[in-house]
């Protein structure tokens, strides 16, 4: 199986016909242009007919081998990737049933966390609404003592002491006014209407024996407690 080649003077000589050199051979073909026939006489016209069938021959069994090969190794990678894909199948359910599985868990998770949510709410009211109560409880522990002291005073405190005690004891009910609803705050309010029952009827004894001056200043207690007619009404019943 050999191939011409040609020396300075000429002369050719026989090499192997291998696929590179049967490659180049063509190249030298007009572009676009196959004709067998050109060929054999360009480049293999001295070739003996025997030769040059062997040698494509043997060409022809490698490039066939090769192709065996090819398929064989494509094959057996296609095997390799269907056995990979096969255990990928299997990976793939199990990921599956285990995603089924998390997004079970998941959605028990956000069940939890949802009636945890509302807990936490109802938690949170309830302790807003003791703060109220305790702020409400602790206003009326003070507003207790001071008709307690109201009551032990008023046979003995002179009226200024008494109309301070009214005044703060007023105040401390007047913030209870929008919980006046509740049962306690409502007795409270009696217990204030009864302070200041008794506190007129003090400033009225006081004012039967009071001087022109005294009854200036207890003219200006009516008016800080709202009783200017009380007052006139009083003054009324001292002139008869």
């Amino acid at each position: 199986m050999t191939e011409s080649i040609y020396s300075d003077d000429s002369l050719e000589f026989y090499s192997t016909l291998t696929r590179e050199s049967f490659q180049y051979n063509l190249t030298k073909l007009p572009e676009g242009q196959f004709s067998p026939s050109e060929l054999l006489v360009q480049s293999y016209k001295y070739w003996s007919l025997d030769d040059l069938i062997k040698s494509l021959g043997s060409l022809l069994h490698e490039i066939d081998q090769e192709l065996i090969d090819l398929v064989n190794n494509d094959y057996l990678n296609f095997i390799e990737l269907g056995n990979s894909i096969d255990g990928s199948v299997d990976l793939i359910h199990d990921c599956k049933i285990d995603l089924n599985g998390y997004i079970k868990d998941l959605s028990i998770s956000n069940m939890k966390i949802d009636a945890d949510l509302e807990t936490v709410d109802s938690l949170l009211l309830y302790k807003r609404k003791l703060s109220v109560y305790r702020a409400i409880i602790n206003q009326l522990v003070v507003l207790e003592e001071q008709l307690t002291l109201f009551s032990k005073k008023i046979a003995t405190a002179d009226v200024k002491e008494l109309v301070v005690l009214y005044l703060s004891t007023n105040k401390i009910y007047s913030a209870l006014l929008k919980y006046k609803s509740i049962e306690m705050v409502a007795v409270a309010g009696k217990k204030i209407a009864g302070m200041k029952i008794e506190l007129k009827s003090v400033l009225d004894s006081k004012l039967k024996t009071a001087t022109s001056d005294e009854k200036l200043q207890l003219l200006k207690v009516y008016g800080v407690l709202g009783e200017e007619r009380a007052f006139i009404k009083a003054i009324r019943k001292t002139d008869n």
